[in-house]
């Protein structure tokens, strides 16, 4: 799991600030602002939003360390294009392609070349719903357990069916996952032991009530099969949970989602170690509360587990909060922070469990120069700190400029 990937374990507002939530927005990398226009053919049913995003950025530690730390500029650009067809009154397909590269200036090995690429069919019918997706990226986001940036690859695809009626609406849906690691990591790891396949599944209840409110039960499953399984165990996840999404007073939106989490693997993760099953609590909680147009806050935590690296398993604990502060309809200020605490759920006789707490701060601020162009300049800082096991403790300042277009 990356931190990026933890940071969006429960919904977040939108990455724009200082802009009225009614706007449609395009979204290049994690940058969301207004198009300048759109392309439409097709009597206006097909749209396209071109978009790009050039970004000069610092970051003083680039590969996690303790020790020899090493510091380096950089500069990536992000272009790419969103675009909607309505095929009938009924279906809708959309894409969202992006090229990535990164480019550091001494530390050439860490440059990147990626991208991300979004499929949906979207069929509505009185009742019933149907459609499908598919989803590709490629990147190298740092590791939660480590900070460890590694180049790889996360494709899926799934099918969807249900309905949405006046009281009740449900869905369930299937389909198949990839990761794939482009290089070898620390601590031995080889591309082929970390990378995996397997199957996804999942289904949704719920009953609707008055103020938006949802009484929701969902499964979630998925399977790893390890394409070189000497050092990391096939294995399944299943993950009950039961919740309420509901809006409070005018304006703030809570979630409240909690369960349980059961893997099961194909053997120990070593001997002794007593992590063939394990059962972990599972959790998401959200308030957002926006108090204007330009000005809200979110607040949030979460509890999940994942495949680990030094046991079958790590739990992970975390929260935080995010808010936003339009001083005028073209800019604004934001910031967010979370805490983060993972630890194995398993460990040698006698040895503590790897335990790691992480923070991350951030704050920045973003201006429209003028509808389809803006600017953002957001310093980042994580601290982690190793508690119990093998690894680094590391600090990491990352300073970026970032230029956005969209039309």
């Amino acid at each position: 799991m990356s931190f990026s990937r933890v940071l969006h374990l429960v919904p977040v507002l939108a990455a724009a600030v200082a802009l009225p939530a009614a706007e449609e927005l395009v979204t290049v990398r994690d940058f969301s602002l207004r198009p300048a226009g759109n392309v439409t053919l097709a009597n206006g049913t097909l749209s396209f939003h071109p978009k790009a995003l050039l970004t000069a950025g610092y970051n003083s530690n680039v590969y996690s360390r303790e020790n020899d730390v090493v510091g380096d500029q950089y500069g990536s650009i992000a272009a790419g294009v969103e675009t909607r067809w309505a095929a009938t009154d009924a279906l809708t397909i959309a894409a969202d392609l992006q090229f990535i590269g990164t480019a550091y200036a001494d530390e050439t090995n860490r440059n990147l070349s990626g991208g991300t690429g979004n499929l949906t069919a979207d069929w509505k019918g009185e009742v019933a719903r149907a459609g499908a997706k598919a989803n590709y990226q490629r990147y190298d986001d740092p590791l939660v357990q480590t900070g460890e940036r590694i180049k790889r690859e996360n494709a899926d695809g799934s099918l969807y069916l249900g309905w949405e009626g006046v009281d009740t609406k449900g869905q369930v849906s299937g389909g198949a996952r990839s990761q794939r690691y482009l290089e070898d990591g620390e601590n031995g790891f080889t591309a082929d032991s970390r990378s995996n396949t397997g199957a996804t599944g999942s289904a949704r209840y719920a009953w609707v009530g008055g103020s938006n409110t949802e009484l929701f039960g969902s499964v979630t499953a998925a399977t790893y099969k390890y394409k070189d399984n000497t050092r990391l165990q096939d294995g399944t996840s299943v993950v009950p949970t039961v919740g309420i999404q509901t809006l409070l007073a005018d304006r703030a939106t809570l979630l409240v989602q909690g369960g349980v989490g059961i893997r099961t693997y194909s053997d120990e993760f070593a001997t002794d170690y007593d992590d063939q099953q394990v059962t972990t609590p599972e959790a998401n909680v959200a308030l957002q509360m926006p108090f204007t147009e330009l000005t809200s806050v979110t607040v949030r935590g979460y509890a999940t587990s994942d495949n680990g690296l030094t046991s079958n398993a790590y739990r992970l604990l975390g929260g935080g909060a995010q808010g936003k502060f339009g001083l005028t309809d073209r800019f604004g200020l934001f910031a967010s922070g979370d805490v983060v605490k993972i630890t194995d759920t398993a460990s040698a006789p006698g040895v503590d469990a790897q335990d790691r707490l992480t923070t991350i701060g951030s704050a920045g601020a973003q201006f429209e120069a003028v509808r389809g162009l803006a600017f953002r300049l957001k310093a980042t800082q994580t601290n982690s700190t190793l508690k119990a096991g093998t690894g680094d403790d590391f600090k990491t300042t990352e300073v970026a400029l970032d230029t956005a277009f969209a039309f």
